[in-house]
């Protein structure tokens, strides 16, 4: 089993290769669905050296950030 955690800011998409979901929602999983999405776990089918997975991320709240880092910089101007 494979399972994410991931900050507030990253959401995760989903995943790409030899594995299947788990349908585990949670906080981190984001409403964009790439692959086996919709979930923060998956189980793989087979997993050694020649497996490949591919996850796939999110940046949430970009505009909410992008305000913030100007009314920080707004708040430097100021002082």
């Amino acid at each position: 089993m494979y399972k994410v955690i991931s900050l507030s800011v990253i959401a995760v998409s989903g995943a790409i290769g030899s594995c299947v979901s788990l349908n585990v929602k949670g906080p981190c999983v984001s409403d964009t669905e790439i692959g086996m999405g919709n979930t923060c776990q998956w189980k793989f089918c087979t997993f050694n050296p020649n497996t490949t997975c591919a996850l796939f991320f999110e940046v949430v709240n970009q505009v909410r950030m992008a305000v913030e880092r100007e009314r920080q910089w707004a708040l430097m101007d100021n002082v």
